[in-house]
């Protein structure tokens, strides 16, 4: 199955990348954090990344603003988890926090 759709809940340094990289890929990534500092800066982190890589010449072809265009930044974890395809988390390994 190929998925056409994702969710990525927890976008500090592990969630960012996954986000970026499932966009790169070709989904449409819905993308949640509790932290607003998260959300707020996942598109230009992303960006960030994505310079980088592509002054290495590992993003030929690829197109930065059409990748930031397929990565959704959701206010709620269920406005995240609604209709994806497949979801992963990405959250602080604190089994409390997990379990909410």
């Amino acid at each position: 199955m190929i998925f056409q759709t994702a969710s990525v809940i927890g976008l500090g340094t592990m969630g960012h990348g996954i986000a970026q990289m499932l966009a790169i890929a070709g989904m449409r990534v819905s993308a949640f954090d509790n932290n607003t500092d998260a959300r707020e800066s996942l598109h230009n982190r992303i960006r960030s990344n994505m310079l980088v890589m592509q002054s290495l010449g590992l993003l030929d072809g690829i197109d930065l603003d059409d990748v930031l265009s397929r990565v959704i930044i959701c206010e709620t974890e269920a406005e995240a988890l609604a209709d994806s395809q497949f979801v992963t988390e990405a959250i602080a390994e604190d089994l409390l926090v997990k379990q909410e």
